[in-house]
């Protein structure tokens, strides 16, 4: 309602100042008329303008002088070489408008590469030179990446692009409950940390390029922003090391945290559930790694005592692999206490 009284106010100012310079003219009416159009399109400008970005706007700024000085620069060629100063006058309109549109698009289609020279982190502090984190869809579904940032381990500005918001959105829509309710516990810790004045993540408001899956996006804005990517997903990460992109990749920072474990370890283990492979059980450590114990089906809901013989590591993290212990006084299997 604001804006429409300020947009009226501005019209009849127009009109105004239109019959003021009409009546100075002696034609008051075509001044009127002439003020009330001017005024109604530069308010249908302003409208127009509500979903134009701050940075597709500070482009098409940048555009425009880079238009009006190439221009000028034309101008005094032209001069400087001895060219007709009635030809130069009438070609130097002409040149100005068409240097001034070919800025303006040139820079509305490359806006997301001004960010090379305006970089979007740039906008803090000066001192600081750490590298930007960009968050993906995976990093924030599963959550710890908000605890590891509260140990204050992380360095550099988080940066969750809007699209990567919108994928979220998607997810806590869903019609599945499981994927719906981690959807909006995601949304919900997001919220937490961007709102504030002690907020650590910003959201990124442009799109580097339309019709690209969020991965290819993510990949592209990081080159953009000259930014590390925090992933969980594996695909996401090889395909941003081979564009040059450094990756941080939870799975890898809690592997590197675990406690060692080589074959010929004992560990005790409750069996939760069967394995891939005839008569295999599973087992999960308290540090959440997946054991899986051999010719063990018989014990599910019990723990065992268990002798690792293997350990390998996959994009998801690590897996034990163990056999049951010889009874032998020390590897008796008791049943869990009931849930």
């Amino acid at each position: 309602m604001v804006f429409w009284v300020l947009r009226i106010g501005f019209i009849a100012l127009m009109v105004a100042l239109g019959n003021s310079i009409g009546t100075e003219l002696g034609n008051p009416a075509l001044g009127r008329l002439v003020g009330l159009v001017l005024g109604v399109v530069l308010a249908g400008i302003e409208m127009a303008m509500k979903n134009v970005s701050l940075r597709g706007l500070t482009s098409a700024i940048f555009g425009a002088v880079l238009g009006l000085l190439t221009a000028k620069i034309v101008h005094d060629v032209m001069l400087a070489i001895g060219v007709d100063t009635y030809v130069v006058k009438l070609v130097t309109p002409v040149l100005t408008f068409v240097f001034i549109y070919i800025g303006l698009t040139f820079s509305l289609k490359k806006r997301d590469e001004f960010a090379i020279v305006l970089p979007y982190i740039r906008f803090t502090r000066s001192d600081r030179d750490e590298m930007p984190l960009l968050l993906d869809t995976s990093a924030i579904l599963d959550g710890r990446i908000f605890e590891v940032m509260k140990t204050g381990f992380l360095s550099g500005r988080l940066i969750v692009p809007r699209f990567v918001v919108r994928e979220l959105q998607f997810v806590a829509d869903s019609s599945d409950p499981v994927k719906r309710s981690k959807g909006r516990e995601a949304l919900d810790l997001l919220g937490a940390y961007t709102r504030g004045p002690s907020a650590q993540v910003d959201i990124y408001e442009e799109e580097p390029a339309e019709g690209e899956d969020v991965d290819a996006k993510l990949v592209r804005l990081a080159k953009l922003l000259g930014a590390k990517i925090i992933t969980l997903d594996y695909n996401l990460s090889k395909v941003a090391q081979l564009e040059g992109i450094e990756v941080l990749n939870l799975n890898d920072l809690v592997s590197a945290l675990q406690p060692k474990v080589s074959p010929g370890q004992v560990l005790q283990i409750r069996l939760v559930r069967e394995g891939k492979e005839p008569n295999q059980a599973v087992g999960y450590t308290n540090e959440g790694t997946m054991v899986v114990v051999e010719n063990a089906r018989n014990l599910i809901g019990r723990v065992a005592t268990v002798e690792v013989y293997n350990t390998i590591q996959t994009p998801s993290g690590r897996i034990i692999f163990a056999r049951k212990r010889a009874r032998n006084g020390a590897g008796r299997e008791r049943r869990s206490e009931s849930a």
